[in-house]
């Protein structure tokens, strides 16, 4: 509806059988436990402009996730200091 999309309620993929997600370039944050319990998820890209990932966001995902980030991102960081997969793209 042409509306700016800039952060993600809490909850808001937990539990669900996406397998694949684009965030847009205008995210700056995300809630707690955003895919929490996600057992399909395989590649959720994440904006470079991303400066809050709230808690849990990715707790209990499947092993095959993989987040692309940006080279130097929040993302990037994030993924590192929890162990998540990642990709970063320059």
């Amino acid at each position: 509806d042409g509306y700016l999309v800039i952060g993600l309620g809490d909850s808001v993929f937990a539990d669900c059988d996406i397998r694949s997600v684009t965030l847009p370039k205008t995210m700056e944050r995300m809630g707690w436990v955003t895919f929490y319990q996600c057992k399909k998820p395989e590649k959720v890209v994440l904006p470079a402009g991303l400066s809050n990932i709230g808690y849990a966001s990715f707790d209990g995902c499947s092993s095959s996730l993989c987040l692309y980030v940006a080279d130097g991102s929040y993302a990037e960081q994030y993924a590192i200091s929890f162990g998540i997969p990642y990709e970063a793209q320059t």
